[in-house]
């Protein structure tokens, strides 16, 4: 999208993630208190949910790339990486940016798959990015992350958490919203289901056994939340394993792809 004069996108919100990238001109996302400017041949991810106001200088060449809940779920268990908030330049990412632009210029029909390994690729990138120093976690903050993703089993309630981090139920719960863009009942949501989804991957647990296991009272409850986040029941997510699944399996377990 090039842009002839200034534009405005008034208040507006995506369920999913939102990637901008920038070729020319400046780009200025409201969101709440936040306010980002993405400059020339900078990017801006946004993992969602996202509700924001948007606004684009004159002369201003932009991709928007909009990635579904589903999708940025299911890359989230596949990966092992949980997505955040990403604001960085193109040299960051390998050349990724410009490959993206140089094939919409010539779209044909491979470019939709082209381009969404590009995605996943530039996302996989970012993930290894270190934040700004306001960004910069706590010391408290990884080893209570370790226990959590040790402890997934067992009921973890904010107060215990805070406990064991030694500070507030309400530094606790402000730290997390600002690290990892959601609440600390999110957080050990999401990595249950990501638990959940490597288990349906790698084991051949049933859904009960599995259930028990990462916290959930029983089979119904975790069948429930894991279709609301991947938009699949355990069962069918097991039995549409992609392409991508075996990949990672093969190299998890130390083989070559064939």
């Amino acid at each position: 999208m090039e842009l002839t004069r200034n534009a405005e996108f008034g208040r507006h919100g995506h369920r999913g993630g939102q990637l901008v990238l920038v070729y020319e001109g400046e780009w200025v996302d409201h969101g709440g208190p936040r306010r980002r400017t993405v400059q020339r041949h900078e990017l801006l991810f946004q993992a969602g949910p996202v509700t924001h106001e948007t606004h684009a200088a004159a002369g201003t060449a932009v991709v928007i790339v909009h990635l579904s809940h589903r999708a940025l779920h299911a890359f989230s268990a596949l990966s092992g990486k949980r997505l955040h908030s990403l604001h960085a330049r193109f040299a960051d990412v390998e050349g990724i940016a410009e490959r993206i632009r140089a094939e919409l210029s010539h779209a044909d029909e491979a470019t939709a798959p082209l381009v969404h390994s590009l995605v996943l690729q530039l996302l996989l990138l970012g993930s290894r990015l270190p934040g700004p120093p306001s960004q910069r976690k706590p010391v408290w903050l990884a080893p209570l992350v370790a226990h959590i993703h040790d402890n997934l089993g067992q009921r973890l309630t904010i107060g215990l958490l805070a406990e064991i981090a030694g500070v507030s139920e309400s530094h606790l719960s402000h730290s997390f919203a600002r690290h990892f863009d959601c609440s600390v009942s999110e957080y050990i949501r999401d990595c249950r289901l990501r638990a959940v989804a490597r288990a349906l991957r790698q084991t051949h647990d049933s859904v009960q056994q599995i259930a028990w296991r990462l916290g959930f009272s029983d089979q119904a409850h975790l069948t429930r939340t894991f279709k609301a986040s991947y938009g699949l029941t355990p069962t069918e997510y097991r039995s549409t394993r992609t392409a991508w699944d075996e990949l990672l399996w093969a190299e998890r377990a130390g083989q070559p792809p064939v």
